[in-house]
């Protein structure tokens, strides 16, 4: 499951990287409400990237990997409440990616 690989990746990479420290960057919070549905509806690519988004989900995953982090002494890189509120700056009828005025001031 993926908690079991986020620990495993931290231990892989110390392994690999022992002079390295390793960070990890929380999730972003995804913003369905901006999505263009009628146009996603229309090309199966997009539907098939949208079909399990949720923000339930996303935020369920931050907080496990918050907590696997924090057990491994791993630098957090929390992103996770500035990309909740911040919906506008994501690109354009996208509700996963922001764009990178936003991208770079995190």
């Amino acid at each position: 499951n993926n908690l079991y690989m986020y620990r495993r990746m931290v231990d892989m990479a110390r392994v690999r990287y022992p002079n390295v420290t390793v960070i990890w960057k929380s999730p972003n919070a995804v913003h369905l409400h901006v999505l263009n549905y009628t146009a996603c509806t229309h090309h199966e690519q997009c539907n098939n990237r949208i079909r399990y988004i949720s923000n339930a989900i996303s935020q369920y995953l931050y907080e496990e990997q918050k907590e696997i982090m924090r057990s491994l002494g791993v630098p957090f890189l929390d992103v996770w409440e500035a990309t909740y509120l911040s919906p506008h700056a994501q690109y354009r009828r996208d509700c996963q990616h922001y764009d990178d005025r936003f991208n770079l001031m995190l």
